[in-house]
This record gives C-alpha cells, structure tokens and sequence, in this order.
C-alpha cells in the first residue's frame, strides 16, 4: 500500500545464485528480483519502468558480481 506522500515503493528480493549460459559456457550469476508500485496518480509507470532500467544497469555496472 502506498501512503501519501509516498509515490512509490521499491520492493527489493534477496539474491540468488544462479547457473547460467554466458558467452558458450556456464557461468554462476547473481539474481535479485526488483519490484516497483507506483501510485499512477502521481507518477506515470512509464517513468517507472524507465526508473527500474535505470537502476538494473547501475548495479550491472557498478556490481562486484556482474
């Protein structure tokens, strides 16, 4: 539930290590679930999905894991 004055609310899963096919071979990744609840009132949900590929290529830049 989103309470005024609050816009939205992010919603972070723990991480999960996960086997993956990467460039030919298996590669152990990291995976996080991210969701996001906007109030659309406030705040259009293009902009919201626009905010969540945003922060997903923050962490896979800026993460020790990616």
């Amino acid at each position: 539930m989103i309470n005024l004055p609050e816009a939205g609310i992010l919603g972070v899963g723990p991480t999960k290590r996960v086997v993956k096919e990467h460039r030919g071979g298996l590669q152990g990744r990291y995976i996080i679930s991210l969701s996001l609840a906007a109030d659309h009132r406030a705040v259009d949900g293009a902009y919201g999905a626009q905010f969540l590929k945003s922060l997903v290529e923050t962490i896979e830049t800026h993460s020790e894991f990616a």
